[in-house]
């Protein structure tokens, strides 16, 4: 059982903007009241703790299951 207030996320990472390619996959909890440009970051951080020999990951945009961009 999950502790209370915190979610985890399936995050499939793309290799460039418009691709669909899937590049990277990963796991991320968050409180379930932060915000989506916190979980930008925090994906961010996770990324660079998981492949530190690869060049950082910058999330520009993060779309829901359907491919529904959503906002900050």
């Amino acid at each position: 059982m999950q502790p209370h207030g915190r979610i985890r996320i399936l995050v499939t990472l793309r290799k460039s903007l418009d691709s669909n390619q899937e590049y990277k996959k990963m796991m991320v909890v968050m409180n379930a009241t932060d915000k989506v440009f916190a979980l930008k970051r925090a994906i961010e951080r996770e990324f660079m703790d998981l492949f530190p020999s690869e060049q950082p990951y910058v999330v520009a945009k993060i779309e829901d299951v359907n491919g529904f961009s959503l906002s900050n």
